[in-house]
């Protein structure tokens, strides 16, 4: 199984090769390409990380939730 996750993460990074090289994707493209996938997957693990501890209540969540949007939010901006 390991194979396989390493053959798709090889194909899903070969498309903007391909795409500059039999479909004219300039710079910009790609670059806004990456920026909405790590966008996307910023997002999921904001809420990953947001529900990584465990059950709680509803008030317990939203406050953890907005820590955490709070802290990576930070992080982002330093970066």
């Amino acid at each position: 199984m390991r194979w396989l996750s390493a053959a798709v993460l090889v194909a899903v990074n070969l498309i903007p090769l391909i795409g500059v090289a039999f479909w004219g994707w300039s710079l910009m493209m790609i670059l806004v390409l990456y920026w909405i996938e790590s966008g996307i997957v910023g997002t999921l693990n904001i809420c990953k990380i947001a529900r990584a501890e465990g059950p709680m209540t509803a008030d317990q969540c939203s406050v953890s939730a907005s820590r955490t949007i709070r802290s990576c939010s930070t992080w982002c901006a330093a970066g």
